[in-house]
């Protein structure tokens, strides 16, 4: 493959090193990103509002496995 890409096999495997890394951090950085997104949604949630949609009268009951032991 690196006589085919045109490079030394210790550039290809460098080349190739060097990418994983990258997508591995990119990854991180992503979940990070979206673990601090879902924390700052979560405080600007109003449980109580929540509940009262949840568990108002007219609402549809939950389906099988769906249920909360309230």
């Amino acid at each position: 493959m690196a006589k085919r890409d045109g490079t030394s096999l210790n550039q290809f495997i460098a080349m190739a090193v060097a990418v994983a890394v990258a997508v591995a951090v990119a990854e991180k950085v992503s979940a990070l990103e979206t673990e601090d997104f879902f924390k700052g949604r979560a405080k600007q949630a109003n449980l109580k509002s929540f509940e009262d949609i949840l568990f108002r009268p007219d609402g549809e009951t939950p389906r099988e496995g769906d249920e909360l032991g309230k």
